[in-house]
């Protein structure tokens, strides 16, 4: 560092030597003028709070001391041997540094003088280990930000913006990285969250400003912890994640126990998740019979807190998400719940988990009791608004009975609604026809199941081909006004509630999955007959006249 030397100003407060009128020269002292002092340098002196520092003169006449103008002495002359005690000012700037300085103090006396080189250290501002870098740059900040997270080793106020997010800078390439997902903590079916001593979750503000992760690679054991999480991030509780990309990744999950598994969260309760995207592949090839498991291609599970319903905008899929059940019977929210964007969604009176326009353009398809484009099961009070499906679902699941298959959802629960969803992709049950479950399905364009009177079907749209063999199911009792095909352009079935559809529109194909030949094409005239062809189940329905064609 650069040394600026600084020009020393006499300080000379009054002169001793007078001589006296007439007084005799003999007087003066005899021999030889000293004068010495008792150390030559002045170094080392603190910046901030200088001390004190004192000069022994030796000498046999009078002196005078000359300082620089930032070094005040208590004497400025004298006579004969004394101590001269100097007064240093700061070197400091608050919030800024400063260069170091030298300077000379000069004592003379008696044609003689002596110097002391007087040095001062600069001052260097402390770095803030809490001050803001601006976000996180690369994947050494990731890493970083993951354990302050997941251990609470330091605040998260290094990677805020001007905004308070923490703010991803740069894409960042996470290939050969074992990844531990960012939020510890489990969950169970009833929306409790436990976080271990030493854990925690995450509750913050996190902006990807449209950024990508690449290379994420997760294995999920089959011995995961029941309502473990995965995912770039696990558990969110009360967070917010935004603008985030997760592109060229996969996630292949053995779990046999509950667990959330997406590509941008495991687990979300009460947490706000927009405008996130997924390239990233997922599979899933585990579970246990009678226990849910819920994986999507951005979310696994989402689910209200105590205060609040999760908030879940603008989110897209475009990866595979595909699924093997080799062990799981259930049909209900004890089964598989596998989706394009969402495995599980659902709210709680009072607080209702809403999911508005989120996008499937990946193929979703295997073996699960619930498989849809965008979300699997909506469970209990969550609402689906403006989603559209694109993607292809093929369900062939012949293990759990009554399995589902539709282009929004698979099936809707207690109090819940679907209004304006658009699903354009093709949806497929294959059924072996040797097995029982052949007429134990539901598959539809637009909702498979409908499990309460109070849920909505309104204004949503279908222009995708739906396919099964359960287009062969007989009819109750020889009754063909009792049709059990489970299928339907717009829902399978309404389990005998009076749920309501209406402002639809009705457009595509339909018929059975083995013979293309007798697929129907929709017109006009018959586009009614095939809103659910379930009428045995269906038969409590309110089926609007506000149902239209809207063409091919």
């Amino acid at each position: 560092m650069k040394k600026h030397l600084f020009a020393i100003t006499a300080v000379a407060v009054a002169i001793v030597a007078v001589i006296s009128c007439g007084k005799d020269p003999q007087d003066k002292p005899a021999g030889e003028t000293v004068l010495t002092v008792d150390r030559e340098v002045i170094d080392n002196v603190d910046a901030q709070t200088p001390a004190e520092e004192a000069v022994m003169i030796t000498s046999n006449t009078s002196w005078i001391v000359f300082a620089p103008n930032w070094v005040t002495p208590d004497k400025a002359n004298g006579n004969g041997n004394d101590v001269v005690t100097f007064r240093i000012q700061p070197n400091y700037k608050e919030n800024s540094n400063t260069e170091p300085r030298e300077g000379e103090v000069t004592i003379e006396g008696g044609q003689k003088s002596v110097k002391i080189l007087i040095s001062q250290n600069g001052y260097t501002k402390p770095i803030d280990p809490n001050a803001s870098i601006g976000g996180i740059s690369d994947k050494v900040e990731l890493m970083r930000f993951v354990k302050a997270v997941n251990e609470g080793t330091e605040t998260l106020d290094r990677w805020r913006d001007e905004e308070g997010f923490v703010a991803l800078l740069a894409d960042i390439d996470l290939t050969g990285e074992t990844w531990t997902p960012i939020g510890c903590g489990t969950f169970t079916t009833g929306n409790a969250v436990t976080i271990a001593e030493g854990e925690n979750c995450f509750s913050d503000k996190f902006d990807g400003k449209g950024h990508k992760i690449t290379g994420l690679s997760i294995t999920v054991p089959a011995d995961a912890v029941s309502g473990a999480t995965f995912g770039f991030f696990g558990t969110i509780v009360g967070g917010t994640v935004k603008d985030l990309i997760i592109d060229n990744s996969m996630i292949v999950s053995h779990a046999t126990a509950l667990a959330g598994v997406g590509a941008v969260a495991g687990y979300v309760q009460g947490g706000t998740i927009t405008n996130c995207e997924s390239y990233a592949e997922l599979s899933f090839d585990g579970g246990s019979d009678g226990v849910r498991y819920a994986m999507g291609g951005v979310l696994g599970e989402v689910g209200p807190s105590t205060s609040a319903g999760s908030t879940i905008s603008g989110c897209k899929n475009h990866g595979k998400v595909s699924s093997v059940n080799t062990t799981n019977t259930k049909n209900g929210a004890t089964g598989f719940s596998i989706g394009g964007v969402i495995g599980l969604a659902e709210g709680a009176a009072g607080f209702v988990t809403k999911v508005t326009k989120c996008e499937n353009h990946g193929t979703v398809e295997g073996g699960a009791t619930r498989m849809a484009g965008v979300v699997a099961t909506l469970n209990t009070y969550a609402d689906m608004e403006e989603c559209l499906n694109e993607g292809a679902v093929n369900c062939n699941d012949t293990k759990a009975s009554n399995s589902r298959a539709a282009g929004i959802t698979a099936a809707m629960g207690n109090t819940t609604n679907l209004i304006n969803c658009v699903n354009r992709g093709n949806i497929s049950f294959v059924v072996d026809e040797s097995a029982a479950s052949t007429f134990h399905g539901y598959v539809a364009g637009i909702v498979g199941q409908i499990n309460n009177a109070a849920d909505v079907v309104d204004g949503c749209e279908n222009y995708g081909t739906i396919r099964s063999d359960m287009w062969y199911c007989p009819t109750v009792n020889a009754d063909t006004s009792l049709a059990d095909k489970f299928m339907g352009i717009i829902t399978a079935s309404c389990n005998s509630y009076a749920c309501t559809i209406k402002n639809c529109k009705v457009g595509g194909k339909i018929g059975p999955y083995t013979n293309e030949s007798e697929v129907v094409t929709l017109t006009a005239a018959n586009f009614r007959d095939y809103l659910t062809m379930n009428f045995y189940r269906a038969r409590n329905a309110i089926i609007e006249d506000t149902n239209v064609f809207a063409g091919n």
